[in-house]
C-alpha cells in the first residue's frame, strides 16, 4: 500500500486576503444589469414617489380641515 501525502498547506499567496480579490473578481465577472432589472428599479422608485405624494396630500387635507375648524 502506498501512503497518501497531504496537499500543501495554504500559503496565502494564491488569493489575496485584502480587498484586491473581490474588486478584481467583480471587474472580471460582474455583469451589467439587464433591462427588466432596470425597469423594475424604476418602477419601485415611482411607486415610492407616488406613495409619498399621497401622504403629503392627505396631510394638506388635514391642515385645511383644521383651519376650517378654527374658523367655525
Amino acid at each position: 500500500m502506498t501512503q497518501k501525502t497531504k496537499d500543501r498547506q495554504y500559503d496565502g499567496r494564491s488569493r489575496p486576503t485584502n480587498e484586491l480579490y473581490p474588486n478584481t473578481w467583480n471587474e472580471i465577472f460582474k455583469t451589467e444589469k439587464t433591462t427588466p432589472e432596470l425597469l423594475m428599479e424604476g418602477f419601485k422608485e415611482e411607486q415610492k414617489m407616488y406613495e409619498d405624494e399621497e401622504k403629503n396630500e392627505i396631510n394638506i387635507d388635514y391642515e385645511y380641515l383644521d383651519s376650517l375648524k378654527e374658523k367655525l
